[in-house]
Order: C-alpha cells, then sequence, then structure tokens
C-alpha cells in the first residue's frame, strides 16, 4: 500500500463472502444460521 501514497486519492475495500462460527454458542463452521456466520467482516479505508 506504501506505493500507493503517491498516486492521489485511492479507496480500499476488504470483505469476506461469509463469516465462520469458532465455537460461538457451540457451533463451529460455516453454513449455519447463525449470527457469527451473518456478520460479514468488512472494512475500507480513503486515503486523500
Amino acid at each position: 500500500l506504501d506505493g500507493l501514497k503517491q498516486h492521489g486519492t485511492w479507496l480500499v475495500i476488504m470483505c469476506a463472502d461469509h463469516g465462520d462460527a469458532y465455537g460461538d454458542d457451540g457451533f463451529h463452521g460455516r453454513g449455519i444460521a447463525h449470527p457469527a456466520v451473518f456478520n460479514v467482516p468488512y472494512a475500507a479505508w480513503v486515503h486523500r
């Protein structure tokens, strides 16, 4: 990302297609109806 700093304004978006349950309420994995799976990791940054 350091190389992008010289190119003005840019946007970085990171996200997943689903979340994963890592023992949340006794559930593990994905493909289940649990908030840990429904809540998708997402982050965005704008550099000016």
